[in-house]
């Protein structure tokens, strides 16, 4: 019955085989799936990867424009306030100036150089001077 036996494994070792082929064909199939699912997969995490990339570049790009604004502003708000201490310091000059001015002219007034009804501007005495020296000699 060993024979027998042997030759009945013989006959059934075909389906086992063929069983096994179809275990082989459905696990290759399940892998050929996987494969595929994580190609796709793949795929879509390259383009997500991707697009965060480009996002990021993107922000990092308006980051740097709202830097650039920020200091033009701080820059043209730094000029216009220089621009206002300066107009103060040539307000102040001015101011500074007639006062001076109005202290020469005082002072001309105590020594009699200048002559109190004169409304012109007084930057240029010696040219009235000279115009009554020489309306004299006429």
């Amino acid at each position: 019955m060993a024979t027998t036996s042997t030759s009945a494994s013989s006959t059934v070792a075909p389906e086992p085989q063929y069983e096994s082929d179809f275990a082989s064909d459905e696990d290759f199939q399940h892998k050929r799936s996987r494969l595929e699912k994580l190609k796709s997969d793949n795929q879509r995490h390259k383009a997500r990867v991707a697009e965060l990339r480009r996002q990021r570049k993107e922000r990092a790009r308006r980051r740097l424009q709202l830097q650039i604004r920020q200091q033009e502003l701080l820059n043209h708000h730094s000029q216009m306030e220089l621009d206002a201490e300066v107009a103060k310091a040539q307000l102040q000059d001015d101011d500074d100036l007639t006062e001076t001015e109005a202290e020469v002219s005082r002072e001309m007034e105590v020594y009699g150089l200048a002559d109190p009804d004169d409304s012109s501007d007084e930057e240029c005495p010696q040219s009235n001077a000279f115009t009554s020296t020489s309306a004299t000699y006429i």
